[in-house]
C-alpha cells in the first residue's frame, strides 16, 4: 500500500526489438491485406463491445501500483508495441522512414504509458520526455500512421480500420496478461481504452490494412 506510482518493476527484456529496420519491409511488398483473424483481433472485438457506449473507468492508483507502478506500465506497453510490430495488420502503420516512428518497442511503450499516466493520475513525465502538447503529438503520430506507404491503396491516407482498432485493443489485453496481471486488471485496462477509442472514429470497414 505504501508503494508509489513511481514503483519500479523488472526492466524490459533485452529480447524486445529495437527500431523496425527498413529491411523489415522489402521493396515490392504486396498490398497490405486482407489478413486472417488473429487471437488479438478476436479478443479485441469482445473488448470493444464491452467498452463501447459510455465511459468506463480507468485503473485506480491502487490498481496502477499493483501493476508495477510507472515502470510496470512502461513494461506492459513495451510488450504491447512488440506485439504490434509482429502483427502484419498493425506493423503497416509504422513508417520507419520517419525518425519519430523508427524507435524501439520499449520507446513507443514508454511514450504511451506516460501519456496515460498523465491523464489518469497527473504524472508530468510525458511532458518532460516529449515536450509539446500531448494531443498535438498524438495527432501527428496518428496522421503519419494513416499515411504510411506500407498501407494498402484502399486505406492509405484514410482512417484506421475496424480490425486495426480491435487488434490494438486485443494486444493491450494480451500484453497486460503477459506482464503478469490478473484477468480483472487486464479487462479493466482494455475496456477503459475501448470506451474512449472512438475519439479516433470513423473507422474503415475494410479487411485490408
Amino acid at each position: 500500500p505504501g508503494r508509489s506510482i513511481e514503483a519500479t518493476s523488472e526492466a524490459l527484456p533485452e529480447a524486445l526489438p529495437e527500431a523496425l529496420p527498413e529491411s523489415f519491409f522489402p521493396p515490392g511488398l504486396r498490398a497490405a491485406g486482407p489478413f486472417p483473424e488473429s487471437p488479438a483481433l478476436r479478443k479485441g472485438r469482445a473488448i470493444y463491445r464491452a467498452g463501447v457506449g459510455g465511459f468506463r473507468p480507468m485503473p485506480t492508483a491502487v490498481e496502477i501500483r499493483s501493476m508495477g507502478g510507472k515502470d510496470g506500465l512502461v513494461r506492459l506497453f513495451g510488450f504491447h508495441y512488440r506485439r504490434l510490430f509482429q502483427d502484419p495488420r498493425m506493423s503497416v502503420l509504422f513508417d520507419v522512414s520517419h525518425q519519430d516512428s523508427n524507435v524501439s518497442a520499449a520507446a513507443h511503450g514508454e511514450r504511451l504509458a506516460l501519456a496515460l499516466l498523465g491523464r489518469w493520475v497527473g504524472l508530468k513525465d510525458y511532458a518532460r520526455l516529449r515536450g509539446g502538447d500531448l494531443f498535438s503529438n498524438l495527432e501527428g503520430a496518428h496522421q503519419r500512421a494513416k499515411r504510411c506507404p506500407l498501407r494498402s491503396a484502399e486505406t492509405r491516407g484514410r482512417g484506421f480500420t475496424e480490425d486495426q482498432r480491435d487488434s490494438w485493443l486485443g494486444h493491450v489485453w494480451l500484453a497486460a496478461e503477459e506482464a503478469g496481471n490478473d484477468q480483472k486488471l487486464c479487462d479493466k485496462l482494455a475496456i477503459h481504452l475501448a470506451s474512449v477509442i472512438d475519439v479516433y472514429a470513423p473507422f474503415l470497414a475494410s479487411t485490408e490494412a
